[in-house]
């Protein structure tokens, strides 16, 4: 049994989905899955990942109904006790589940911990570079009043408490991943620690552009 699941949702990703796939199974010391929802790509996505041969890989059909059901249908198929949203055009810094692991495993009173994001060009070159602070600190006031300092993929979650809230609400063409973070702090605490956890990739199709890029 994975201790992590991986959601990624994928709908014509062929540029870029083996970096963010590779970035993903490069995490070190962390049992983990990875589902990739192809949501009707139409360009290679699907053989690239497919070819990548890794059986910690399952690739599922999605509903073509939106960023939010291609998400619920990878948490509905969720094996592990943690889970994570990667996006398929973007990366994960090395290490980043594991220091996220541990921080969960030993606060069993928080349900989430989130951490700072970048943001890079489409060719992978970092142009806003988050600059840790000091020290981490509870969130969940913060995101109860409404303001939020990360973006869903630089969390780590207990699935359990995803499946208890449904998911993502299906309605959201845009912001489902706000709407997340917010009703999750109703639920349950959230520890933001600074350090890197995800690099997002901005490119015409990313999510300025959507809904081309699920």
């Amino acid at each position: 049994m994975p201790l992590v699941s991986v959601i990624i949702p994928m709908r014509n990703a062929e540029p870029y989905v083996r970096a963010a796939l590779e970035s993903v199974l490069a995490q070190r010391d962390v049992d983990l899955e990875v589902i990739v929802i192809d949501d009707g790509s139409t360009d290679r996505s699907a053989a690239i990942v497919r070819d990548m041969d890794d059986r910690r890989i399952r690739v599922l059909p999605g509903p073509q109904k939106g960023i939010s059901a291609a998400f619920n249908a990878g948490l509905a198929d969720a094996k592990g006790e943690f889970l994570a949203r990667c996006d398929a055009d973007d990366l994960y810094p090395p290490d980043r589940l594991a220091w996220q692991l541990e921080y969960l495993r030993a606060h069993a009173d928080f349900g989430a911990v989130s951490g700072s994001f970048s943001t890079m060009t489409h060719r992978g070159k970092v142009i806003a570079e988050a600059k840790p602070q000091a020290a981490g600190s509870d969130v969940t006031e913060e995101l109860r009043s409404s303001r939020g300092r990360s973006h869903v993929c630089a969390y780590l979650f207990r699935t359990e408490l995803l499946k208890r809230l449904g998911g993502c609400r299906e309605f959201f063409v845009t912001a489902e991943d706000v709407d997340l973070q917010l009703r999750l702090s109703e639920i349950t605490r959230i520890w933001h620690d600074p350090r890197p956890a995800y690099l997002y990739r901005l490119h015409d199709a990313s999510n300025h552009a959507r809904p081309a890029r699920r």
